[in-house]
This record gives structure tokens, sequence and C-alpha cells, in this order.
């Protein structure tokens, strides 16, 4: 299984997402609430070896459009989501809950979530993430 692939089923698992809303890949429409993963550029090296070893990592953000409002309650509810979601993603790699990538190792959080573009009623937010792995 390619890793984007198994990233997309490791959020699948998520019980804080929508189970009624989409998981793309590289593409976020309009419908409130969708959520999408894109890849990053990033260079593949994490960690390199003496004896050719070598620690790599794959890139990517977990962007989504939510609900938004002037309502303090649903910025709440949006910023929170990112809280737990957080959380989610620690508890998972404490206990090797991870991607069905060989060799990984952990999923590691590089910003919290984000507003990266708002309208009057929808905003999408992300979060920026990269997994790591062990390569033979």
């Amino acid at each position: 299984m390619k890793k984007i692939e198994a990233i997309r089923k490791y959020f699948d698992k998520c019980p804080l997402l929508d189970e009624e809303a989409r998981i793309n890949i590289d593409y976020i429409g309009n419908e409130v609430v969708e959520y999408a993963i894109y890849s990053e550029p990033i260079n593949p090296i994490y960690k390199e070896y003496v004896d050719g070893g070598k620690i790599k990592q794959f890139g990517f953000t977990f962007t989504t459009m939510n609900y938004y409002s002037a309502e303090i309650l649903q910025q709440l509810e949006n910023s929170n989501f990112f809280e737990d979601f957080q959380k989610w993603i620690e508890d998972n790699n404490e206990n090797y809950i991870l991607p069905e990538v060989k060799g990984a190792i952990k999923i590691e959080i590089l910003t919290n979530g984000f507003l990266l573009d708002a309208e009057a009623d929808k905003a999408k937010y992300q979060i920026q993430l990269k997994l790591i792995y062990k390569e033979d």
C-alpha cells in the first residue's frame, strides 16, 4: 500500500471525523464538512546513519472544510477539533497505532491546526504533519 493511501485509511478510523464526510487526496471541495490530505514537498531523508541506514519522512497536511461564523461557539468548535485531533494522533503514537506503512515510527505534528481561508459561512483549516518511517 502506498503511503498516502495508508495515511487516508488511518484517518478514516478517527472517531472525531464526520462519518458521512469524504477524505479526499489533493482535493477539497466546497461541501461542509469535508477533509483532504495533501502531500507536501519535503526532503525524504529524516536521518541518515554512517552505515547507510535511513529514517525517512513523508510530509503532508490534513485539511478540513468546516462551518464558520462570527459566533464564538462555532469558532471554539473548530479550534477544539484540532486540539482533540492532535491528542488522538499523540495517543496513537504512544500506542503504536500508525498508518500501515512498512517501518512506520510515528506521525509528527508540525503545526497546530490553523485557519487557512474563510468565507461567510465556511472555512478551510489545516494542520501540517509528517510520517516518520524506517527504510530497510
